[in-house]
């Protein structure tokens, strides 16, 4: 065999199974009810049709190389003499003669022949009827599930749906992990067996203990430097038999998919169904190669499992090279029912061009940026915040933002922020409509969207709502207290509780009226914010009034 071929006789080559149609291993397991006689030298040959043989001068619905004949023994000389090429499949019945070491025709023609035989006692017309029916049910479920892969491949779906899509096939507990170990999709409704499996499942990534214990026995660097679909174990770490895949982004280690045979051993037709599975998750690595990376993973890790350790939080994101600590903020775009709802890696790789400094990555049904500086947060955010207008203005979708955060590890909590906001959108645009002076807005942050999640009651998160509360432009106030006499935090408090008007406010705290203005101005610049909009006013008001409830240390701000 070479380059995926195999010359037999000096004639052309057969194909190997690289189009996610049948082998013959795959025909051989579905044939479990007959006793396998003999196999061909190549049972990796792909089959496409099942056929009686034709008369010489009619032609199959397919090429003879990938058309697998029913015959019987006596047929097998005139089959190969008239289609060379061709498979033969031999039904014998149970008490009918043969030997494989003196067949009734030539020997060599074994190597192109499945010969089969039945357990049980059976008319030849029956027997040929049921290896035909056995074949083509194969043929069709195999052809049929490798259409769906193709498809879920074609409309840039994700490695969990091709999961699910072969989950009843193979019938073996399947994970995909990315380059760091990390588990990106499985099998929903078939558990782990194993020890290795139930702790991934249970932490959602290989915890650091594991990987050192199966790197110490060469088990990891195994499945990363293997070349294609391997069959590994039983061993320390697995007690079964497993099948794996290295997946690649380039020329680079993107993961690996593995099923472990906890259910049904390991055998070349299952391995040939596991390479067609794997085929289709490559093809997805590399044509989504952003949706895969594995900074996009991590970020995704984030913020699906709350529970991931500090230490494997700490050795990720320093792998990865990621800030952990600075002003952060999240967008999430949601491009579904625009003019570009079928091409979202075209909408990525525009959101990319537009903030090449940021991470963007893909999120279920939603495309997100994650901002990142170290310094001069107010006036980046401004600026961002125009060039995510004027893209979805362009790209005719829209966009929700999450307040600004300090530390990467509430990416969570962000990203549920932008959630809200989309799910009150239609609140907003109904409230907002008649100050904003436009048809429809297209950038929400999650402020305009708080009145409603405090009213609303569904949102029972306590961390989420604590994270609200305590991520506000009151809260980066307070940390950047200047030391006036009079603090930013009492000026602004009675400022927004005087409704805005200058003088009752200067009266209050001995100000004069002119210096009020000043430092009022100077809040709004060095904070972003606009005190005319009454959203601005409404949150702030509601912050002051649940710190004031929650924290005896800011209420002696106010004294």
């Amino acid at each position: 065999m070479q380059g995926g071929h195999m010359e037999i006789g000096g004639r052309s080559s057969f194909p190997r199974n690289t189009l996610g149609t049948a082998t013959i291993n795959i025909v051989l397991d579905h044939l479990s009810d007959f006793e396998i006689v003999s196999t061909p030298e190549n049972p990796n040959r792909t089959v496409s049709w099942c056929s009686a043989p034709l008369p010489p001068d009619k032609q199959a619905p397919y090429d003879d190389r990938v058309t697998l004949y029913v015959i019987e023994a006596s047929d097998a000389e005139e089959l190969f003499a008239q289609r060379s090429h061709a498979i033969g499949l031999i039904a014998l019945q149970q008490d009918e003669p043969f030997s494989p070491d003196a067949p009734p025709f030539p020997a060599d023609l074994l190597r192109q022949l499945v010969i089969v035989r039945s357990k049980t006692p059976i008319s030849k017309t029956k027997l040929l009827g049921a290896v035909m029916s056995t074949v083509y049910s194969c043929l069709f479920s195999i052809r049929e599930w490798a259409a769906n892969l193709a498809g879920i491949v074609s409309r840039e779906g994700t490695i969990q749906e091709l999961i699910d899509e072969s989950e009843q096939l193979f019938d073996n507990f399947i994970d995909v992990n990315d380059s760091t170990y990390s588990l990106i999709a499985r099998t929903k409704k078939i558990e782990p067996a194993d020890p290795l499996s139930t702790e991934l499942v249970r932490l959602g990534c290989h915890n650091l203990d594991a990987i050192k214990a199966a790197e110490s026995i060469g088990a990891f660097g195994e499945w990363r430097d293997q070349a294609e679909v391997n069959v590994f174990g039983p061993d320390e770490t697995v007690p079964f038999k497993y099948v794996t895949c290295v997946l690649k982004d380039g020329n680079s280690y993107a993961g690996h998919i593995v099923m472990v045979c906890n259910n049904h051993n390991v055998t070349p037709g299952m391995v040939d169904m596991f390479r067609i599975l794997s085929n289709a998750c490559q093809q997805i690595v590399s044509s989504a190669f952003f949706n895969e990376s594995p900074t996009a993973l991590f970020l995704r890790k984030l913020i699906d499992n709350a529970r991931l350790t500090q230490a494997y939080f700490d050795e990720q994101s320093s792998l990865l090279g990621l800030d952990t600590t600075g002003w952060f903020g999240l967008g999430m775009i949601d491009y579904r029912g625009g003019e570009y709802s079928e091409q979202p890696s075209w909408v990525a790789s525009m959101l990319q061009k537009t903030f090449p400094d940021y991470q963007v990555f893909s999120y279920e049904d939603s495309l997100l940026v994650l901002s990142f500086c170290k310094e001069g947060h107010v006036e980046r955010r401004k600026e961002d915040f125009e060039k995510l207008d004027a893209f979805c203005q362009e790209m005719k979708c829209a966009a929700y933002a999450s307040d600004t955060f300090e530390h990467l590890r509430n990416l969570r909590f962000a990203f549920a922020q932008t959630r809200i906001a989309r799910s009150y959108k239609s609140c907003i645009d109904i409230e907002m409509r008649p100050l904003d002076n436009i048809d429809s807005r297209r950038v929400f942050h999650f402020g305009d969207a708080f009145a409603y999640y405090c009213l609303d009651g569904r949102e029972t998160d306590p961390d989420l709502w604590s994270f609200c509360m305590d991520h506000t432009i009151l809260d980066d106030i307070v940390a950047a207290e200047p030391g006036h006499s009079i603090s930013d935090v009492k000026l602004l408090y009675c400022y927004l509780f005087n409704e805005r008007k200058t003088t009752p406010t200067a009266q209050q705290l001995h100000m004069h009226r002119n210096n009020v203005l000043y430092r009022i101005g100077s809040i709004e610049k060095r904070f972003g914010i606009d005190l005319g909009q009454f959203g601005t006013r409404e949150r702030l008001i509601s912050c002051y009034r649940y710190k004031i409830l929650t924290s005896n240390k800011f209420r002696q701000l106010l004294v």
